[in-house]
């Protein structure tokens, strides 16, 4: 159970950090963008939920490594 959770983690890790990259690239290009304000924000949601995610995986990997199934 908890290695099909360490998977479904793992992919959702890369999907996120596309997604900040993208992000992050509109930003950094578009100084002048009317939508900056917006994106930024998103961005910083999309951040959060990537480091809420990381924390899952590095949780889930200490239990796996403890024995648990």
């Amino acid at each position: 159970m908890l290695k099909d959770r360490r998977v479904l983690l793992e992919q959702e890790i890369t999907k996120q950090k596309q997604a900040c990259g993208q992000l992050y690239l509109r930003i950094v290009k578009d100084e002048f963008d009317s939508q900056r304000a917006e994106v930024s924000k998103t961005y910083d949601h999309m951040k959060m939920k990537l480091a809420d995610t990381l924390t899952d995986l590095m949780i889930v990997n200490q239990m796996i490594d403890d024995g648990h199934k």
